[in-house]
């Protein structure tokens, strides 16, 4: 019954003689063909139980997927070898196979899409910034509007990544970090200051839950550090250091600058961007801890900590 169900053939019609039967190799599809012998042969061969998937057309010629699975049965070197194993009709599996590959496909390229406009509408509003900016001859105001662009960019650049990756769960944060720091460089470069970025960076893949937050963090700080570190030298060195460890992960951005004021408090800054770290840090559940000066030099070292979020296959925009 089996053998009707999966065919269309009677049982009979395999076992005619040579001239009249159905042969079953005959109703593989022709593409299949070379795959299933070669898998088949590999497991005689070594005297092995095989299992593989193939196409077949049935006696209608409906195309089935089926599943096999089979072992040699050898009674006798000196006689014919023998197959013993099943065949299972597995098509309404593929077919739901497929139809989820199809849904995961459109779901890809409509975040894909999401990613890209979020990309272009910040793209939009940094140019609006920019006209205020070339509107203006007020230096603080041409310096708030340019920080302004920053954090734009600096999301914008996450939902970048997004678009072109090949996987939404996570963002390569450490290749992240020096090409938003690039853009600070460029912005807030001094011709008359020699200032080094050294980094030391592990491996780290964030949700956008996560990178969002920790990218505006690291944009403060380091623009922080260009803006007022180095008021009164020639030259120094920005270091920025992500470590995980432990399911832990720790952005540490550090200056030998001239270090904080002695009544600096954290948690009393009125600051717009202090402000911002703030709570962006508490969006993290992260902590923060800060050293000026530094313990190894005359500057500050401010350092993040939080737990590494696990994909969850969600995300905010």
């Amino acid at each position: 019954e089996g053998v009707k169900e999966l065919t269309g053939y009677e049982p009979e019609a395999f076992l005619r003689d040579e001239e009249n039967r159905i042969y079953y190799g005959d109703l593989i599809h022709e593409d299949d063909k070379e795959y299933v012998w070669k898998e088949i042969q590999e497991a005689l061969d070594n005297n092995e139980p095989f299992e593989i998937e193939y196409r077949i057309f049935d006696k209608d010629g409906n195309l089935r997927w089926v599943w096999e699975r089979g072992m040699l049965i050898d009674f006798d070197p000196e006689e014919e070898d023998y197959l013993e194993g099943f065949v299972t009709d597995i098509t309404r599996q593929k077919v739901a196979e497929k139809q989820i590959r199809n849904s995961l496909h459109e779901k890809e390229v409509l975040l894909k899409e999401i990613h890209h406009r979020v990309k272009n509408n910040l793209a939009v509003i940094s140019g609006l910034l920019e006209l205020q900016i070339m509107n203006t001859n007020n230096r603080e105001l041409q310096s708030i509007l340019h920080q302004s662009q920053l954090r734009i960019h600096s999301m914008a650049m996450i939902h970048e990544k997004l678009y072109k990756s090949e996987s939404f769960s996570g963002i390569g944060f450490d290749q992240y970090i020096q090409e938003l720091v690039d853009t600070i460089v460029n912005t807030y470069e001094d011709a008359e200051k020699n200032i080094d970025i050294e980094y030391n960076l592990d491996s780290a893949s964030l949700s956008i839950n996560q990178a969002i937050p920790c990218a505006l963090i690291l944009n403060e700080l380091v623009v922080n550090c260009y803006k007022h570190a180095f008021k009164n030298l020639q030259s120094g060195t920005i270091s920025i250091d992500l470590t995980t460890e432990d399911e832990k992960i720790a952005l540490i951005i550090a200056d030998d600058g001239s270090g904080l004021p002695d009544d600096f408090d954290f948690n009393e800054q009125q600051s717009l961007g202090m402000t911002l770290v703030q709570t962006l840090v508490s969006q993290l559940n992260a902590s923060i801890s800060y050293e000026s000066p530094a313990p190894d030099n005359e500057g500050t070292v401010f350092e993040i900590t939080f737990e590494h979020e696990k994909n969850s296959g969600s995300f905010n925009i």
